[in-house]
């Protein structure tokens, strides 16, 4: 049988089979339930959105711009140069975006785990953006993804911050998983 996935921050719960809801104005939709979480090394984590709310459509685009517009992902492409333009969508910023300040970047957080492999952006993040798709444009409607926001360096209220990604290919080399695009 096949399974759909939605994947988020692993620390955005400590435990297994929480539900998470998708709100749209003052309706909530449920999406899933999260049933696996990585923290060790990789922040992730899996939510089964097989009994989702029957009127949500889980499509592989984007949200969270300024306007809602909707970013299709029509496919994926790692961060390869330092440099280069990624963008992110969060609950709490929306779309921001940054240049890649560095690879293979180490994060420790306050209970002293260790995240490795990230790939660090000075896009404007805060607490709540975590488990955001980070991305290129390829032009104004489609991107392509490069991986989930999973930590931030945050100094001076967010004015300035630095974002930690962890790319994709790690996630669906960890899960066995295949992304799902548009086309």
């Amino acid at each position: 049988m096949k399974k759909d996935y939605v994947v988020t921050a692993g620390h955005c719960t400590n435990n297994l089979n929480i539900g998470f809801n998708h709100y749209v104005a003052a309706d909530a939709f449920f999406v899933g339930k999260m049933v696996s979480v990585s923290r060790n090394k990789y922040d992730y984590g899996l939510i089964d959105t097989s009994k989702k709310a029957k009127r949500l459509k889980i499509r592989p685009y984007i949200s969270g711009s300024q306007n809602n517009s909707e970013l299709f992902i029509t496919d994926s492409i790692p961060a390869s140069s330092h440099g280069a333009h990624l963008c992110k969508s969060g609950a709490k910023t929306k779309v921001t975006c940054g240049y890649i300040e560095s690879f293979n970047g180490v994060f420790t957080d306050i209970d002293d785990i260790i995240l490795i492999d990230l790939i660090f952006t000075n896009s404007i993040t805060r607490v709540g953006d975590s488990g955001g798709s980070v991305f290129y444009f390829l032009d104004l409607r489609s991107v392509s993804l490069v991986g989930i926001s999973t930590a931030a360096f945050v100094i001076d209220n967010a004015t300035f911050a630095i974002n930690a990604v962890l790319p994709l290919e790690i996630i669906l080399d960890k899960t066995k998983l295949k992304l799902v695009t548009i086309n």
